[in-house]
């Protein structure tokens, strides 16, 4: 998913909407598998 501009983040903006499959095979929907919870995202692109 694009998101709709290319400003970074600031504090309290809502996290825009991403799903995508984790190392295991499931499905995952941030933020709503964080909804009520902390978290840390995480993205590793490779050393390549």
């Amino acid at each position: 998913m694009a998101r709709e501009s290319s400003k970074p983040l600031d504090a309290g903006d809502k996290f825009p909407g991403i799903e995508f499959d984790t190392v295991e095979g499931s499905r995952l929907v941030l933020p709503d598998h964080l909804k009520n919870k902390w978290g840390v995202f995480f993205i590793y692109r490779g050393s390549w």
